[in-house]
Order: structure tokens, then sequence, then C-alpha cells
């Protein structure tokens, strides 16, 4: 067990305080964030690929038009800028040195296009070893397919027989951790906002200690 993959919207940088404090600025009620994530919910479990930042656009194009509030494109098009800039946790740097450190591989996966995560981990892209997105496998988490994807670009990269030889990360169940699991992944929740999951840190400086004893515990 050598590799660590990670959700990063909302596991390692804070989507929520982007998207929050755009729909503020909008002058849209605080519960707006949550119509905004039902509609990106709605749409990524379609059957239909979009790009995702054609499905921000449409999320904010939608909740203004149910609270009554005008948008327009270019807006749009900046939440999809302001997005690529999401800021990263304080925990992510330590985590991501301390695992290298210890050898392992790291490995984002994300629900995003290519362009928009290289923007949102520049900072921290030297210590990153391979990021796969939506875009890549043409789907999105948290269907079996993407996973299945995700985990045959891991086997031909590097060389994984079985998916326990990886253990994902994510603040999210339904997003990631569900699926993970279900394939044989070994997975850890990063306890960012209340969820329970059976193997649980509260914050990514956590994170390596408890993957060095999973992965010590895997070759016995």
């Amino acid at each position: 067990m050598r590799i660590v993959s990670f959700d990063c919207y909302g596991t390692l940088v804070d989507w929520l305080y982007t998207i929050r404090n755009f729909l503020r600025f909008l002058k849209l009620p605080d519960d707006a964030l949550t119509t905004f994530f039902q509609i990106e919910n709605r749409l990524i479990l379609s059957s239909k690929f979009i790009k995702y930042g054609d499905i921000l656009k449409i999320c904010l194009r939608e909740t203004c038009k149910k609270f009554g509030i005008n948008t327009d494109e270019s807006l749009e098009e900046s939440l999809v800028l302001c997005f690529s800039c999401c800021p990263p946790f304080p925990d992510v740097y330590p985590c991501f040195k301390r695992l290298k450190e210890l050898g392992f591989k790291i490995v984002v996966f994300s629900n995003t296009e290519k362009w928009i995560i290289d923007s949102t981990l520049r900072t921290f892209r030297n210590l990153i070893d391979m990021i796969v997105t939506a875009e890549d496998i043409q789907c999105y988490k948290p269907s079996r397919s993407a996973f299945e994807k995700f985990l045959e670009v891991l086997r031909t990269e590097f060389g994984i027989r079985d998916p326990s030889e990886v253990v994902h990360v994510s603040a999210y169940p339904w997003y990631d951790l569900e699926t993970a699991s279900s394939l044989g992944m070994c997975t850890v929740l990063v306890d960012r906002y209340g969820y329970e999951w059976h193997v649980k840190v509260r914050n990514l400086i956590e994170l390596p200690d408890v993957v060095l004893r999973m992965s010590m515990s895997r070759a016995l």
C-alpha cells in the first residue's frame, strides 16, 4: 500500500467558502447554498456528461432564478474562475510533505476539469504524483464506473494489482468513500463536516500516521 488518493474540493480546499461567499455577494440568502448543491448533485448523477465548469454555471443560473436574482454570462464565468482559486485547508501541505517523506505516492481524484484543478492545486503540484479528473474519464463520482476507471488508471500508471493497495481520503462518504469502499479500496474520512465513517481523522495532519499503520498492517 503505497498510494494515497484524495478527493479535492471540500477535502483539500474549501469550496464551501468560495461558493458561499460568491452567493452572498449576489445577495442570495444562506439557504441558496443548499439549492446550489442540490442542482450540482442532480447534474453529476445525470447520464449525460457535462464539463464541471458548465455544471457550476448551470448551478448558479438555476439558483439565482429560484431566488429571483439576475445573473449573466460574465458572472457565471466569474464563479468558475473563483472556484479554480478555492483556498487550501491549512493541514494539506504538512500532510503531503509527510506522506512524501514516508515514500507514498499522492494522487488526486476530482469531479472537475484539468485546467480548473491545475489552477486550484498549483501551490502543491510538485508534491502530487498524478491528478485524475472527471474530464479525463468522462464520468463523475460517486458512480461505480468513475472509480472503476480511476482504478484502471492506477493499474496502468503504478502497477497496482488490488484496490486495497490504495487508501482513498475524502471529507464525504457519499461523493467518495461509500463507492471506493465497495470496490475494495481502503478509505479514510477527514472530519471537515461532522460525517461519520469507520476510519476517521480529525484533520489531515493525523493522516500520515494512520496510513502508515494501515500499510504496515496490510504487509503483515
